[in-house]
């Protein structure tokens, strides 16, 4: 299964990550950490409102 998801382009956690993560229990679809932190930027939850007090 893991090389079949591996085919359709996702990253396994066992083998894809950097260093040595060991996480197969983990399958993205790529480094998008950046893009998740500007739309939270634009977005912002009731949580994260609360969490900076404004």
């Amino acid at each position: 299964m893991a090389e079949s998801l591996q085919g359709e382009g996702l990253r396994w956690g066992a083998t894809d990550f950097p260093g040595a993560s060991g996480d197969v229990m983990h399958f993205d679809d790529s480094n998008r950490h950046g893009d998740s932190v500007t739309y939270g930027k634009s977005h912002p939850t009731e949580k994260g409102k609360a969490k900076k007090g404004g």
